[in-house]
């Protein structure tokens, strides 16, 4: 099922990921160059031949950790498994390194989002004179097809032209408003945090374990039984969910930050209001969008206002100083853009991480 395609929508920060993309694709095709001319290696890139392993790479750390599931753990005698974005560096600032593009260049298996961020991708998956001719690509959004979330414009939110959003009757399910798809030259884009969704990862993880047996038949029952296990997990934890949402008194969240849990709230129909949609490249909000915000909190009772990540909580605090009781609590939901080896060190893992992200939306929804 291929992903809709359109001229995207833009966004504050739009420059920024063109320039990204071209200088990723640049970069790309000098090396590539270099590698068919006997040329551009690395001499600290073990290949496929030399480890006698299959490589997997991955691009962010959930598509990383359910596939060390899949395979039983980062030891597995088939393959080795890769993470490109870490040292906790965030997705949306990641530049490739030249490594990085030989070890995707030399893969077995290439696993990604395939949103803006990573636009080289997209495009490195199919560059001519690929090193690995046989390389398996999953890009993540195209898999999703009409599953795809579109990002949507906030209500509240100050918008180009500097008048914010405003709310009216045509506001869908989860306090977004909706917008005219036959308006000329705007398309959406699309959101790029699909796997901070559960059931998303459900599908993706037999999506994965599809791939992985495909490359390794002998070993078939075992990433089966792995992909069982960890399925099985995923959905208790689903229920988790389901179970906080329905009995909470409460059914909306507001976050003064970014909003990247888009497909979260979606998954229970929860409202949200948020300072910036996605994670937009904007860092200030406006005193309109402020006061906005601040008045949802009075008129909501909210009990809490979340950020992401623990990035920031300047707006969060203004937030809070405008409404009549700013003593309520600033909670953190930790988006999985990045991870630190550290913490992976420590068990650091997509389930953990999300059964945290429950408990403080439970607390969010007053209970």
């Amino acid at each position: 099922m291929k992903r809709k395609t359109g001229i995207k929508k833009k966004r504050e920060g739009g420059g920024k990921a063109f320039i990204r993309r071209l200088s990723g694709v640049l970069l790309t095709v000098l090396l590539l160059a270099g590698l068919l001319s006997g040329c551009g290696g690395n001499e600290n890139t073990e290949t496929s031949e030399e480890t006698g392993k299959l490589r997997i790479v991955t691009s962010v750390f959930p598509l990383y950790d359910w596939t060390r599931e899949i395979l039983g753990g980062t030891e597995n005698e088939v393959f080795s498994l890769e993470l490109l974005v870490k040292n906790g560096i965030d997705l949306h600032s990641f530049q490739p390194s030249a490594e990085d593009i030989v070890n995707i260049a030399e893969c077995d298996l290439l696993i990604f989002v395939g949103g803006e961020s990573e636009a080289w991708l997209r495009d490195l998956s199919f560059l001519p004179g690929q090193v690995n001719i046989k390389m398996k690509v999953l890009n993540l959004l195209e898999l999703l097809g009409d599953r795809a979330r579109e990002e949507e414009d906030l209500p509240g939110v100050t918008v180009e032209g500097g008048a914010p959003e405003e709310e009216d009757t045509a506001l869908s399910s989860g306090g977004a408003l909706k917008e005219d798809s036959a308006e000329a030259g705007d398309a959406q884009e699309y959101d790029e945090h699909v796997w901070l969704s559960l059931r998303n990862a459900k599908f993706f993880v037999r999506e994965i374990t599809d791939a992985i047996c495909e490359l390794d038949e002998a070993h078939r029952e075992d990433y089966r039984k792995n992909e069982e296990d960890y399925i099985k997990r995923l959905q208790e934890l689903d229920f988790g969910y389901q179970k906080v949402v329905s009995e909470a008194p409460l059914k909306t969240v507001l976050f003064g930050d970014r909003f990247p849990f888009l497909y979260l709230m979606k998954d229970y129909e929860l409202n949200y209001y948020a300072a910036f949609p996605g994670c937009s490249a904007e860092s200030e909000a406006s005193f309109e969008t402020v006061f906005f915000l601040a008045e949802k909190m009075d008129e909501l009772q909210l009990p809490a206002v979340i950020v992401i990540d623990g990035k920031g909580q300047k707006i969060a605090e203004a937030i809070l100083k405008s409404t009549e009781n700013p003593d309520r609590p600033i909670l953190e939901m930790n988006s999985l853009q990045s991870v630190k080896p550290e913490e992976d060190g420590k068990g650091t893992d997509y389930l953990s991480v999300m059964q945290e992200n429950l408990e403080v939306l439970s607390k969010a929804l007053g209970e």
